[in-house]
């Protein structure tokens, strides 16, 4: 606790910030997946019991794919009754239909 007190007080030099730099470059890699497996994980499970292929939560690391994955899944529930054999083909065809709907 001294330590940032006195850090905040005097400034860092340069050799302290890049210390800082390189313990920060070690750490956010660790971070970083963590944060991807704590989201991606469930989304695995869920596609399974859904019946889709695990691998369309891997959508989930392009910005905005959770929501195209979600509702996807619940078009396909909505249309198809029970989950569709192939995810990505019930994806596909759930998006197609969503938007001939929204064309009429």
């Amino acid at each position: 606790m001294f330590n940032l007190a006195f850090l905040l007080q005097q400034g860092p030099s340069a050799d302290d910030i890049q210390h800082m730099i390189v313990a920060m470059m070690a750490i956010l890699p660790l971070i970083i997946l963590v944060c991807l497996a704590i989201i991606i994980v469930p989304f695995w499970f869920i596609c399974k019991k859904a019946g889709f292929s695990p691998w369309l939560s891997l959508l989930n690391i392009v910005p905005m794919g959770n929501l195209i994955l979600i509702y996807s899944a619940g078009l396909c529930a909505v249309e198809g009754g029970a989950g569709a054999t192939d995810g990505v083909s019930a994806a596909v065809s759930a998006t197609a239909a969503a938007t001939a709907a929204v064309r009429r």
